[in-house]
């Protein structure tokens, strides 16, 4: 197996999480691997990513935005969680409502923009 890194590309995006997915991908050590702007369930749009460092790292990151996201008192706007996923890899996801968006692309470039300068 070849060693990989995180190349950014040009792909199609449903344009009602489309900025969402451009504030993930601020930060060189995110991936962002699924997102739709309607997950069909609940009615939010989802972001699925990897975080390029350790798990605790994914998990620090993880616990930031839902600090930042509980700041704005949304009792059913968002669902932010960490999945395994079969082949042992740990993600996150975000599905946000809407109503939130903006307040939710808002949180996400201020935290991912922080990984530009370490």
């Amino acid at each position: 197996m070849h060693s990989t890194t995180i190349v950014k590309v040009n792909a199609p995006i449903d344009v009602g999480v489309a900025r969402l997915v451009e504030a993930f991908n601020i930060s060189p050590l995110i991936q962002t691997i699924d997102s739709c702007e309607d997950d069909g369930i609940l009615n939010k749009a989802r972001v699925t990513f990897l975080y390029k460092k350790s798990v605790d790292d994914l998990f620090q990151f993880v616990k930031e935005l839902a600090i930042k996201l509980a700041d704005l008192n949304y009792c059913c706007g968002y669902l932010l969680s960490i999945e395994w996923l079969g082949d042992c890899n740990v993600s996150g996801v975000l599905r946000v409502s809407p109503e939130i968006m903006e307040d939710a692309i808002r949180i996400v470039k201020n935290r991912t923009e922080m990984d530009m300068v370490e």
